[in-house]
């Protein structure tokens, strides 16, 4: 991306340490009560941060921004360093991303200071307490990130909810977790089992992710947002370019699960 000072800047959304990410409460209890052999079954790694960084020729220090959509899940310390010996580390990390200042909602953040029940399966906070205050770059609201790429606030799945808006040569895309398929913004297209035919009962225009815990009607409202900003798919206009931060994906062990529609990735030239 291009700052608004004309500088390059590399910017990482949704940049998971996939192997301290399995200790959210959610996880860690949904893999204490599944036999090992079933989730080596189930669990498919399609690879790293820094393995994708490294084919792409992007040293880590080369990093300006880290973004991620909420921070369910996430545990940043060995992405930003602490400032104290982690003893379920068994060490002081490092930071793997020296330069990286991480881009969040300033009401996601206060919001980790006292967790409300129904969100406290989702979050790692006691990882935040050493991470030095530093790396956060907060914000209220949307925000112009450079020519053609914005932080929008999506409300809803949390309160800090943000999605990214990228201005491209194929038009607008949008990205977050608040849909899991890019038919959700268009279920009437769906060939997913009883997608369309709910959505249509209903008089929903979109499907929400199945985990919604704060305030399901802002966050349908944020999709709604999210589907009048993206522009439509070069490759089959029925479905918008939006791409999904956590996309469903087909699983012998669930049938029905093969999207409609996938992007696989998306194609920028300047």
């Amino acid at each position: 991306m291009t700052d608004v000072d004309g500088r390059q800047r590399v910017l990482l959304f949704e940049p998971s340490d996939v192997g301290l990410g399995r200790n959210t409460p959610y996880f860690a209890e949904l893999a204490r009560r599944t036999p090992a052999p079933i989730i080596k079954r189930m669990v498919i790694e399609h690879g790293s941060v820094l393995g994708h960084l490294a084919g792409l020729g992007i040293a880590p220090a080369d990093v300006d921004y880290l973004v991620f959509d909420h921070l369910h899940t996430q545990d940043l310390r060995r992405w930003v360093g602490t400032t104290a010996y982690q003893p379920d580390l068994g060490e002081q990390p490092t930071a793997m991303f020296p330069n990286a200042k991480v881009i969040v909602q300033r009401d996601e953040l206060i919001g980790m200071s006292d967790l409300h029940p129904l969100q406290t399966p989702w979050y790692q906070p006691q990882t935040y307490r050493d991470i030095p205050v530093e790396v956060f770059a907060p914000i209220d609201g949307s925000v112009l990130l450079g020519p053609g790429i914005a932080v929008i606030q999506t409300p809803g799945h949390v309160f800090g909810n943000q999605s990214l808006v990228l201005n491209t040569s194929t038009g607008i895309w949008v990205s977050s977790e608040n849909v899991i398929a890019a038919e959700c913004l268009t279920p009437e297209y769906s060939t997913l089992p009883g997608l369309a035919r709910w959505s249509s009962s209903w008089q929903q225009e979109v499907v929400l992710n199945a985990n919604t815990i704060e305030t399901t009607a802002d966050q349908y409202n944020s999709v709604v947002l999210e589907k009048t900003i993206a522009d439509r798919s070069q490759t089959d206009s029925r479905f918008l370019q939006f791409f999904p931060s956590s996309e469903l994906t087909p699983m012998w062990t669930n049938p029905g699960t093969r999207p409609t529609f996938s992007h696989h990735a998306i194609t920028h030239q300047s």
